[in-house]
């Protein structure tokens, strides 16, 4: 429904995972790409500029700053196409692990300054870019922001936050023109860069810090190994897929249509049962069933997927 040509898109959190997909599959669309990444020398950054179009542009940002926001603001504006800034895609983020009361306020805070602050900050830079055309705002959430799990108190909190933050945007922009949309994927862990060794190895630095901060009345009820059994297995291990095509469609489509969706759930692959994505199914249902099912359907859940949950 829209025309893609000389119009443009800013995405964060490009370097890799669904930013870069997202990325690609847009640029391939015939938008024009400015992306966001934290390092423009980074191999998911030069892999973008050698692959793709020359209408991409990667623009090298921090979320959690407000000055490299601010200088990334400015370079995009400097650069745009006759049709102007479409659509800002709030992508960057990073999961976060740890049972509520093990989780030192620090990491609650480090998680919420990308996972949420971040959006907020991107969206307040942008709006007046966005607002100029009518264009789109599509903020990355989770099917985690619908539901949660156990040991992901700062990951979901902040993705629920999302969701509000969204709803209340989409309420406001009304006046202007501006749709807002959310895209929730589920099961798409492979296709991001959560199993890599550099999120493991900042996992296991949260884990110690998590276990050092442990009051002793703490620790008397908990192991490390508790703690360390959160951690993702490498990439290639569970979950088995790495295909988030599915998720850059629902994105164009929340671009493209004109009559976009609030909220976008995508199905990734199931665990256990293959081609379902049970953590999508009981998203839908929850709400309707009386808590000590969900309850008790999560714990198994969990279990299934903890490599060792025992305390």
């Amino acid at each position: 429904d829209v025309e893609t040509d000389n119009r443009a898109v800013f995405i964060t959190g490009c370097d890799t995972g669904l930013g870069n997909r997202f990325a690609r599959y847009l640029d391939d669309k015939g938008f024009t790409i400015f992306a966001g990444c934290l390092n423009k020398n980074s191999a998911g950054a030069k892999s973008l500029i050698t692959e793709c179009s020359s209408r991409l542009q990667v623009v090298e940002v921090n979320t959690t700053k407000e000055d490299s926001i601010a200088t990334a603001f400015q370079f995009v504006k400097n650069h745009l196409p006759i049709k102007g800034l479409w659509g800002v895609i709030n992508n960057a983020g990073m999961d976060m692990l740890g049972d509520v009361e093990l989780t030192p306020v620090a990491l609650y805070e480090k998680g919420f300054e990308l996972n949420m602050y971040g959006y907020i900050r991107v969206v307040k830079t942008f709006l007046p870019l966005i607002r100029q055309v009518k264009g789109r705002v599509i903020n990355v959430s989770s099917v985690r922001g619908r539901i949660v799990e156990p040991n992901q108190s700062n990951y979901s909190t902040a993705k629920h936050a999302i969701e509000t933050l969204s709803d209340s945007l989409r309420l406001e922009m009304i006046k202007f023109g501006v749709k807002v949309s959310i895209i929730e994927p589920g099961n798409f862990g492979n296709a991001t860069a959560i199993g890599s060794k550099a999120v493991i190895k900042r996992n296991n630095q949260e884990v110690d810090e998590m276990w050092e901060s442990a009051r002793d009345e703490v620790k008397q009820s908990y192991s490390k190994e508790f703690l360390q059994s959160w951690i993702n297995p490498p990439v290639g291990g569970w979950p088995p897929k790495a295909d988030s095509t599915a998720v850059a469609k629902k994105v164009a489509h929340a671009l493209c249509s004109a009559y976009p969706k609030h909220r976008y759930l995508i199905q990734g692959k199931g665990s256990i049962v293959p081609f379902v994505d049970e953590f999508v199914a009981l998203s839908l249902v929850h709400n309707m069933l009386p808590t000590w099912i969900v309850n008790a359907y999560m714990s198994w859940w969990k279990k299934k997927l903890v490599r060792s949950s025992a305390l």
